[in-house]
């Protein structure tokens, strides 16, 4: 083929082809943009003829402006135009200041979604009475009606009325401890997950640096966040240093009455202080760190013990001297530190006790015994149970012992010598009154390992059915257990039994009042 048929057919190739015309189209106007050579330099020097420019929204010009006194080009004007600079906004801060307390929003913890909705209860478990559901929240939880109370506050919370923040943590608080007190710990440990980290600073007054959620919904939140992990401990331990913070900021020394609220404050903190190192000894056997719980107490029980001397030789100090009005009132106060470090190196020990047992280590078990109980004194190696010194004074530690060392005939006797010979009455105190539910509880455990099942049968009964009711001489949901199990050890008819049970206490408790507490198919072994 010749070259120049090539030529020919190209060029009438570009002859038919398409040509795009832009005549008929009008463009699209650009859109101004903000650049970042826009924005205003702090550090440039501004001139006055920068400032005299006229916006061009207006269409009006100003006779005093210069510009507007030469005459300038219509293409000149529209390049003036659009290089005219707009008034920039101001920029946005990076850092954003928390606002007040009373200007901040916690509407996310009011939202629906936040919170579960309870299973109903199995219709043959016992439910305490229902009360009408008007009935106010503090009227629920003075009657036990806890799973009530529950649904009560998420009622309030989600509602569209007006609720003021500390309103809305203590309705945050009532939910999580009625949740627990009803058996729905896993629903409280969820739904606290909502709080986030309650060490945020969106939680905290800007004016005073305090945090603003009450300390009770702060203590149960580290407990519910980190349940059964070892961030658990970590989270009280926050806690401790925020109170000795707290402890430090608050002044000693109070001259005059009007300061007496600075002793309180302090008391209150040490109190706080004092509760957060239990919990952490709770949280140390949870995880199963018993070395460490051990360790812990024993450091707590040495400080509460040198604590008991220094206010032992105050206490004799103070005596030796002249009795003067403001010294008489010196030493009033110092008996009343020495026996509040007393007390707690009294329950130390008895909770060495109780761990040491737990670990198996009867002598140091023994050993903790003798330093709670000076007038017994405990081999501290295993000797023959018959040359075992008597107690004159019955305690609860020294039959748990007996049981441990498998002496069941003497545990039946000293747990029976806890029990008062005629039921307590309303009037007694509440030590007397849990210690005789433990004695009942652990005499019957001692009579079936004795081989005395109706004996160790009809103490359960009666301390469920006879002294149950809103008294709290029920013995619990672990009373209920134990007698679950020793129907199942009397016969067949175990399962109608159980089922009898539930309605006497459902029957008993619609008649004396709410139990407190929500029973499920696990508690009656069904």
């Amino acid at each position: 083929m010749d070259t120049s048929d090539v030529s020919r057919s190209g060029s009438a190739a570009r002859r038919h082809g398409r040509n795009i015309s832009y005549g008929n189209r009008t463009p699209l106007p650009r859109h101004l943009t903000k650049g970042p050579l826009d924005i205003e330099d702090p550090l440039a020097i501004s001139s006055p003829s920068t400032s005299s420019i006229p916006s061009t929204s207006s269409p009006k010009t100003d006779a005093a402006s210069p510009i507007s006194t030469h005459p300038v080009p219509a293409t000149t004007a529209s390049r003036l135009t659009n290089l005219t600079p707009k008034p920039s906004l101001p920029s946005r801060p990076r850092s954003r200041s928390p606002r007040p307390p009373s200007l901040k929003d916690f509407l996310f913890l009011r939202r629906p979604e936040n919170f579960h909705a309870l299973a109903p209860q199995d219709p043959i478990l016992p439910t305490p009475s229902e009360l009408p559901p008007d009935t106010p929240l503090p009227t629920l939880l003075a009657h036990s009606q806890y799973r009530s109370a529950a649904i009560s506050a998420i009622t309030t919370l989600t509602s569209p009325s007006h609720i003021s923040p500390p309103e809305i943590f203590n309705l945050w608080y009532v939910r999580l401890a009625c949740l627990i007190l009803t058996t729905h710990t896993p629903l409280a440990a969820q739904e606290s997950l909502i709080l986030g980290d309650i060490h945020s600073a969106y939680y905290t007054d800007d004016e005073t640096g305090e945090c603003i959620l009450p300390w009770e919904l702060r203590v149960l939140a580290v407990r519910l966040q980190n349940l059964g992990t070892k961030a658990q401990v970590q989270g009280y331990y926050d806690l401790a240093a925020y109170a000795r913070r707290r402890l430090k900021s608050t002044p000693r020394k109070y001259q005059n009455a009007s300061n007496d609220n600075a002793a309180e404050a302090r008391k209150l903190w040490k109190d706080r202080l004092k509760d957060l190192s239990y919990r952490i000894t709770n949280s140390l056997i949870e995880t199963g760190n018993l070395a460490a719980a051990r360790r812990h107490l024993e450091s707590l029980h040495h400080h509460a013990a040198a604590a008991v001397k220094f206010q032992s030789q105050s206490q004799s100090q103070s005596q030796s001297q002249s009795q003067s009005q403001s010294q008489s009132q010196s030493q009033t106060q110092t008996k009343s530190t020495y026996s509040e470090a007393a007390t707690e190196q009294k329950i130390l020990s008895t909770w060495l006790v109780l761990l040491n047992l737990k670990m198996g280590d009867l002598p140091a078990a023994k050993h903790w015994i003798n330093s709670h109980y000076p007038d017994r004194t405990l081999p501290t190696t295993p000797t023959d149970p018959s040359n075992t010194p008597h107690d004159p004074k019955p305690n609860i530690l020294t039959p748990l012992l007996s049981m441990v060392e498998s002496r069941y005939e003497d545990a039946v006797n000293e747990w029976r010598a806890l029990i008062p010979s005629s039921p307590p009455s309303p009037l007694s105190s509440t030590i007397t009154t849990t210690t005789s539910i433990v004695a009942k509880q652990n005499l019957s455990t001692s009579l079936l390992y004795t081989g005395s099942l109706p004996s160790s049968l009809n103490i359960l009964e009666d301390l469920l059915l006879n002294h149950g009711g809103n008294s709290g001489n029920s013995g619990g949901r672990a009373a209920v257990f134990n007698l679950a199990t020793l129907y199942e050890l009397c016969g067949e008819r175990a399962g109608e039994r159980k089922i009898d049970l539930a309605g006497e206490i459902q029957r008993r408790v619609v008649e004396k009042g709410a139990i407190g507490m929500e029973l499920s198919k696990a508690d009656f072994k069904l």
